[in-house]
């Protein structure tokens, strides 16, 4: 009873942190495109501090399972989403941002947030 109360006090914390990050990450680019560059860095750098509590709370979960392909290739779609993230960002500011970036984004975006759904701890629970 108390690992599965644990298991589902972390998928809350890492769940939030998710969207606190889509946040954080959709105010960036939007900032990027305005005239308030000192304040889109400023709140980039906190966005960076997000990825942090995204990556540490998802690896808090891997020990409450079993380890499986499909939860490691979870793991992979989740750090490379977070470092796409990052790359998208850099481009916006640059004004250097392409149509590749916005397919890349939304492919690695797309298959994290179903392989987040369909794993264990996802809708199923």
């Amino acid at each position: 009873m108390q690992k599965r109360k644990e298991k589902i006090m972390i998928t809350s914390f890492h769940l939030l942190a998710i969207a606190f990050t889509l946040f954080l990450f959709t105010l960036v680019y939007y900032l990027y495109g305005t005239t308030r560059k000192r304040t889109a860095i400023v709140t980039h750098q906190v966005l960076r501090l997000s990825y942090l509590l995204v990556i540490i709370t998802g690896i808090l979960l891997l020990p409450l399972m079993p380890v499986t392909v499909g939860r490691l290739l979870k793991l992979m779609a989740g750090l490379l989403t977070v470092g796409f993230m990052e790359i998208f960002l850099m481009h916006r500011m640059k004004e250097d941002l392409g149509r590749m970036h916005w397919i890349i984004f939304a492919i690695l975006l797309g298959s994290t947030i179903i392989l987040g759904l369909m794993l264990p701890l996802g809708i199923g629970g």
